[in-house]
């Protein structure tokens, strides 16, 4: 468990450099990371890979998971996330590693895809991901709800979408 929290630590790191929001935090994982991993590491469907360099020690962690490549193509595929290779052990193949294990389990499960994801503020990252023929599948993008209503600048509208029931789309619509 705690190696898997140094990971999140450095994870966290390279989030708080990218969008500062308490110098405090770099180091340490943040307090909801232990019962987040913890579940993780729980989860049946999640399968939590650690690498080691030669010596044995941790070089880099990803998580593993059944998945497809998306709503509409819904082909299935390997999920690679939550990859973090430590500063000092890049290029020396954790990152490969993970890439091989996520590749075997792709196989395992049947599937003929890896979907890998990778912060798109990660110029290192993308060009790791794209030299080993990774190609973008799609941008996901996130803002918080008061940004968008200040920047949509429409009245607040309540609209009744039945959370958590389904509704078939009408077929006759034109």
């Amino acid at each position: 468990m705690e190696i898997v929290l140094r990971f999140a630590a450095i994870a966290s790191d390279v989030a708080i450099a990218r969008r500062p929001l308490s110098r405090a935090a770099v180091g340490r994982p943040l307090p909801a990371h232990r019962s987040r991993y913890e579940a993780l590491l729980r989860d049946p469907d999640r399968h939590v890979v650690i690498v080691e360099d030669d010596a044995g020690d941790p070089a880099g962690m990803g998580v593993l998971a059944e998945d497809r490549t998306g709503p509409l193509h819904d082909l299935p595929a390997a999920r690679l996330s939550h990859v973090v290779v430590e500063r000092h052990r890049r290029g020396q193949g954790a990152g490969r590693s993970l890439i091989g294990a996520a590749a075997a389990f792709a196989e395992q499960i049947g599937a003929e895809h890896v979907v890998a994801g990778v912060v798109p503020a990660s110029r290192e990252g993308n060009r790791f991901f794209a030299r080993l023929g990774f190609v973008p599948l799609a941008i996901h993008r996130v803002a918080s709800l008061s940004l968008l209503r200040r920047n949509l600048a429409v009245p607040e509208m309540t609209i009744d979408f039945k959370v958590g029931e389904h509704r078939e789309p009408d077929a006759g619509v034109a």
